[in-house]
């Protein structure tokens, strides 16, 4: 038990049944098997009276050894100055709800959430009356689940990046090949003294324009498979986050025969996370190739406008049509028709859960010539 400085008892200890008024001189008794803590509280910070729940969360052995007690050493130093300014909320005529963390006279913390009320004691002035839950199992549930849902879309993002990793190597291989090739000849040139200046500089120029090339598959490789934890959304060109993705991929692309093309106004800009806006496309994008595999037309499409106070891009592909019963399940976790290793059946309903954090959506378009997916992304304040 803490000692009386810490807890400092009202000087004058009245009758707190007669304070609270006799009609409620029972409420200990009506409200006794309730899962949840009730309480009054006075205006300065008081315990009045407390159901037997509300003991057992602030580690009390009865009720007598805390009526008349100062709560607020009992919310935690970093939620007081919230809870001390809540109750006076209450107690001057509001009602509303808080949560917050409580340290138990035993030293126990838990996660607290409460419903106050004002509450007319029979001097005429008003206490704070409440329902107050422990909420932290809950909470420790919920962040459980958060984190779980982040490792998903982590190995959903580096799933989608190992289906394409062979591409990547093509992507970064061929313009080192011609790095090495201008190189070579520029090495010759000097070696033999038949210098060019006009040779040296279109090598030269190649050489940058190269660089620039797998500077950007590098940055965008960094971008898709980073750690959104810390990452927060800006008005972002929706035409660059698409170029930086598409380039992770175009070699594999040219190699299976696939078209891509990309109809955007360079005007249009998203509110988007960078990071998770890559990886849904990058998701729609490997499904697209596996689509395409034994199609004969090869062809997608990524066309965006802007609808009111959103952006609406459309994927599409010439793959074959989705069937109905594989279209209503498909947004559903694990769900793939995929061989097994191939895919984890997270993709869709991952980036669907993407874009409503967003504030968008991510939907299939049935009933189209072609395999449509349809992005909804809010319009970024650059745009307006």
């Amino acid at each position: 038990m803490r000692d009386s400085l810490f807890w400092s008892r009202m000087e004058v200890m009245p009758d707190f049944n007669a304070l609270i008024g006799e009609p409620q001189v029972r409420f200990g008794e009506m409200i006794a098997s309730t899962p949840w803590c009730l309480k009054i509280v006075a205006r300065e910070g008081h315990l009045l009276t407390m159901n037997p729940r509300g003991l057992e969360m602030i580690e009390a052995d009865s009720l007598e050894s805390v009526q008349g007690l100062d709560l607020y050493p009992l919310v935690h130093p970093s939620h007081r100055e919230r809870f001390r300014a809540f109750n006076a909320a209450i107690c001057s005529g509001e009602s509303g709800n808080l949560k917050f963390d409580l340290i138990g006279l035993k030293g126990t913390q838990r996660s607290m959430e409460t419903w106050a009320a004002p509450y007319l004691l029979t001097t005429g002035e008003y206490a704070h009356i409440a329902i107050t839950n422990d909420t932290t199992e809950r909470d420790s549930a919920i962040e459980t689940v958060n984190q779980q849902s982040h490792a998903l879309e982590v190995a959903s993002r580096l799933a989608a990046l190992g289906e394409l990793s062979a591409g990547i190597a093509h992507e970064i291989n061929n313009p080192l090949t011609v790095i090495a090739g201008h190189a070579g000849l520029l090495r010759y040139q000097l070696e033999s003294g038949l210098r060019d200046d006009g040779q040296l500089l279109e090598s030269l120029t190649a050489i940058e324009k190269t660089v620039e090339r797998i500077s950007s598959i590098t940055t965008a490789l960094r971008t898709i498979s980073n750690d959104t934890s810390a990452e927060t959304q800006s008005a972002i060109p929706i035409r660059t986050l698409i170029a930086d993705t598409l380039s992770l991929c175009s070699e594999k692309a040219r190699v299976r025969g696939i078209e891509i093309a990309v109809d955007l106004d360079e005007t249009l800009v998203a509110n988007v996370n960078p990071v998770q806006f890559s990886q849904v496309l990058m998701n729609l994008l490997t499904n697209s190739f596996h689509a395409l595999e034994s199609s004969l037309e090869k062809r997608i499409g990524i066309r965006g406008i802007r609808d009111a106070d959103a952006i609406r891009i459309e994927f599409s592909d010439s793959g074959p049509p989705i069937d109905r019963k594989i279209a209503e399940q498909m947004m559903t976790p694990f769900f793939t028709t995929k061989t097994r290793g191939v895919g984890t059946g997270l993709g869709l309903p991952i980036s669907r859960g993407i874009m409503r954090t967003h504030g968008g959506d991510l939907r299939y378009e049935p009933g189209r010539a072609t395999t449509t997916f349809i992005i909804e992304v809010p319009v970024g304040r650059s745009s307006q």
